[in-house]
């Protein structure tokens, strides 16, 4: 997430929500589940790098 800030110009980014998927399988005698990914989802921002420590 912060390269793809970068990347658009940014030098500050804010997280705003993660998401973890799931899957799940079997049969009627047995289920099991694991989890696949993660998102990140967030903001990236110019700010003047003395308000961001840089």
């Amino acid at each position: 997430m912060k390269n793809q800030g970068h990347e658009l110009g940014g030098n500050y980014v804010v997280l705003e929500n993660t998401n973890a998927g799931n899957t799940i399988s079997g049969d009627r005698d047995s289920i099991s589940g694991q989890q696949t990914d993660v998102t990140h989802m967030g903001n990236a921002y110019s700010c003047p790098p003395q308000l961001v420590g840089l």
